[in-house]
């Protein structure tokens, strides 16, 4: 069994955007400075070989800069390799030929998230204006920092694979569940994370506070107390939004327009295309990165 777990897999995104500072260099028609690349070459390459396991699905940025490192000093993890000038110049060559593909990549993933917008802006708000109330619900989940090394990408899959089946199933605290939407990411700070929005039928349901609480009491359970979570349905948070007249959480009412279009922009920021360095760099070849309910 696989050893990655999610405070390793760092490593990816460091080299996700060392790739991508490389091809805007490249883009604009300059060229990197040399010691730089050596540096960060020397930095990354061993803990990169020494993560990378082939049973994972990775983005094309982890790839490329896997297969231009393979092509000069082959599949070697030795911390005995050295980047000196010559190594990193030839590196540069293979990787700015990589320079178009890379960048139809990111094309392709911008406009992935464009699309999982639009039919997820259709969807929040159908469901909104499906109920008289409905009480809209935010909460992220994550991993505490110190327990990361604890938590295996497969544990994670299984924690977010029961979270699903209790949403799905309206089971504890999602009961009067009446619609919602999870998106995976990757960050920096955060390392591995899950936004939920979540939707209960207001005439069942009521403190929007305690909900998110339950959920994200339900997720320390799920972890086995390895994980934290954020509660956006705080009355501070509220407070603040409310006062800046963009309050979509909480009691929401079919005939506010303003409490609707709001509530559909945060469901929205679950896919926000402006995060780019959000994106789940490296996962379970079975795993889907974002989802939502379906309307009946």
């Amino acid at each position: 069994m696989s050893t990655l777990n999610i405070q390793s897999i760092s490593i990816f995104h460091q080299v996700d955007s060392f790739v991508k500072q490389l091809i805007k260099i490249f883009s604009n028609n300059h060229s990197p400075k040399l010691n730089w690349v050596i540096a960060q070459l020397n930095c990354l390459y061993h803990p990169f070989y020494t993560a990378y396991d082939d049973d994972y699905c990775y983005s094309f940025t982890v790839l490329v800069f896997l297969g231009s490192t393979q092509a000069l000093v082959g599949d070697i993890a030795s911390a005995n390799v050295v980047w000196n000038y010559e190594l990193a110049s030839q590196f540069l060559k293979y990787l700015e030929s990589y320079k178009t593909t890379i960048q139809q990549s990111q094309l392709s993933e911008y406009y992935q998230e464009i699309a999982n917008q639009r039919e997820l802006a259709i969807y929040a708000s159908q469901l909104v204006t499906k109920y008289a109330r409905s009480l809209v619900v935010m909460v992220a989940l994550s991993y505490k920092q110190n327990c990361r090394a604890m938590v295996t990408l497969e544990s994670f899959y299984e924690h977010i694979e029961k979270l699903r089946d209790l949403i799905s199933n309206k089971q504890t605290c999602f009961s009067h569940l009446i619609g919602y939407a999870w998106a995976l990411e990757q960050g920096v700070d955060k390392g591995v994370h899950c936004h939920l929005w979540l939707v209960y039928d207001g005439s069942k349901r009521q403190s929007d506070f305690h909900i998110g609480k339950e959920v994200g009491e339900k997720w320390l359970q799920i972890t086995g107390n390895l994980g934290e979570y954020h509660n956006s349905n705080q009355p501070e948070t509220k407070d603040f939004y409310k006062s800046i007249g963009k309050l979509g959480i909480g009691r929401i009412h079919r005939n506010n327009s303003l409490e609707l279009n709001n509530a559909v922009a945060t469901a929205l920021y679950l896919t926000k295309p402006s995060k780019t360095n959000q994106y789940m760099l490296v996962k379970p070849f079975a795993m889907r990165t974002f989802g939502k309910g379906i309307l009946k």
